[in-house]
């Protein structure tokens, strides 16, 4: 896997990818709410996948779910079916979620979650066909270099707070793998900041809500995590082209929606230009009021604030670009019910730092 490469170009390659995805106007776009982070008794968490892709999209009302099991448990299994052959459990997650896809009703999605070196922390796994060789991978980077050798595979940063330790080597920049590095969990606020660490990494990543459950709660977990998604349409492979253009972001509130655009191009562009006009649209739907709206920048540095007192809040804000630097943009809102969204950043760069 080639790490070396200077990070200027690897924002050239992705600024050049993106001309596709910042191509897509956001009135275009249907919103979907969904997880991609949940277990069952496949490794340590109840029930089997069927009943978690059921049990999500009828009374977790969700769009789109993921069954994704620790790797390091995935096994046979034999009591699946009685006098039934030994099944694999990763490959009978996929049949399962193959089975329980609905295009323009439920999209299922089969992961897997990777926590072998435990000190660097927890990684899930989208849009893979198969599974890695556990001790192939144990160590971080060589689940990089799996990573990178399976192209079609996506990966994102789990709960990044916790547990203590090197956090995906303190989120040191793999130019190789950072196309498919889409997401970082913002499962409580105490993962904000490292949320913000990654972004001044250089990892082009939206946040994503997760509810990880471990019981038989897929979709109602008290912790209300959802990942909103920006999609053209309802189906496996409209979500994952969301993922890829990060147009996504988390919240605890499945009632709330946010929008940011950067020069009228849906959160997750990468923009060229020498300043962006950022438009903020959050909303909620449950008879909550928005207490705060914030446009967070480059460290974390709160740039405005607004105490919008209402259930619906618009504003507009300019930003300069500064030569030779990629700035971001996240918009983090809270509400009067002790809930929160966040939106995935819009970048800026100057066409001066090219």
């Amino acid at each position: 896997m080639k790490t070396n490469k200077s990070r200027a170009a690897f924002f050239a390659a992705a600024l050049a990818a993106l001309t596709v995805f910042g191509a897509v106007p956001a009135g275009a776009l249907n919103l979907y709410y969904g997880d991609i982070h949940s277990h069952t008794s496949f490794s340590d968490g109840e029930g089997i996948p069927e009943e978690a892709f059921d049990y999500a999209r009828t009374t977790g009302k969700a769009d789109f779910w993921t069954v994704s099991d620790h790797l390091e448990q995935l096994d046979k299994r034999q009591d699946l079916l009685e006098g039934a052959a030994p099944v694999d459990e990763f490959e009978h997650t996929m049949k399962v979620a193959d089975e329980k896809d609905d295009p323009g009703k439920f999209a299922a999605f089969a992961g897997f979650e990777w926590a072998t070196d435990v000190s660097q922390g927890h990684i899930n796994v989208l849009n893979a066909k198969s599974i890695p060789s556990v001790n192939k991978t144990y160590r971080l980077k060589q689940f990089y270099k799996w990573i990178y050798d399976n192209p079609d595979a996506m990966m994102g940063f789990n709960h990044p707070a916790e547990p203590d330790g090197f956090r995906f080597n303190n989120f040191e920049l793999v130019p190789a793998i950072a196309r498919q590095v889409f997401f970082c969990a913002v499962t409580r606020e105490r993962d904000i900041p490292y949320f913000y660490k990654s972004l001044d990494a250089g990892w082009w990543l939206a946040p994503s809500g997760h509810q990880d459950n471990h019981s038989r709660n897929w979709g109602t977990h008290p912790n209300g995590n959802f990942t909103g998604v920006y999609a053209e349409e309802l189906t496996r492979e409209s979500i994952i082209e969301a993922f890829r253009a990060r147009r996504f972001f988390a919240t605890n509130d499945r009632a709330s929606k946010i929008m940011l655009t950067g020069n009228r191009q849906p959160m997750g562009a990468r923009l060229t230009a020498e300043s962006a006009i950022l438009e903020i649209d959050v909303a909620h739907g449950g008879g909550s009021k928005i207490s705060t709206v914030s446009l967070i920048g480059n460290g974390g540095e709160t740039l405005e604030k607004w105490t919008p007192g209402s259930a619906e809040f618009k504003v507009s804000a300019s930003r300069a670009a500064s030569p030779g630097k990629t700035l971001w943009f996240v918009v983090f809102a809270e509400f009067d019910n002790d809930r929160y969204i966040m939106s995935a950043p819009v970048w800026l760069r100057s066409e001066a730092g090219h």
